[in-house]
């Protein structure tokens, strides 16, 4: 009888490594600004993916501005602000990177949670639909009976 071969047993073995199809990673541009949120300075990093809209946006974006013109914008006030939402995004985006769970959620993202809560909602309404029927035509046939 023949057996099937020992699975290797590695001590941290990633998701890329488990699933190496199903993640790909894209080219990514790093993209620094300073906003304010609630008075305070903050420095969001993001990054890009080359080629997206994003990038095309910023890639186009005009002229650099000079040490003088941030100097005249600090004076008059005019700062990007920054949102709870965006703050919350932000926050979110370097607790996935520093715990290093970007590969597992990219992962899971695929045929994941949400598509299969979809899918079994969507077996349970046709089945549902197939027992109203056949309930309705049971009533039916009953009346069909009691008239005759």
């Amino acid at each position: 009888v023949a057996q099937a071969p020992a699975a290797k047993k590695t001590g941290s073995s990633s998701v890329l490594d488990l699933f190496p199809t199903t993640v790909k990673k894209k080219e990514t541009v790093v993209v620094k600004e300073q906003l304010d949120f609630a008075g305070e300075k903050v420095m969001v990093q993001k990054e890009v993916e080359v080629g997206s809209a994003e990038h095309s946006k910023l890639q186009n974006k005009g002229p650099k501005k000079t040490n003088l013109d941030n100097l005249i914008e600090k004076l008059q006030g005019k700062s990007k602000k920054m949102n709870t939402i965006d703050k919350t995004e932000h926050d979110w985006g370097n607790h996935v990177k520093k715990e290093g769970l970007e590969d597992e959620l990219n992962t899971y993202k695929k045929n994941g949670y949400m598509e299969k809560v979809k899918f079994l909602a969507n077996a349970d309404e046709k089945l549902e639909a197939q027992l109203k029927e056949q309930r309705q035509a049971e009533r039916q046939a009953r009346a069909r009976a009691q008239n005759m």
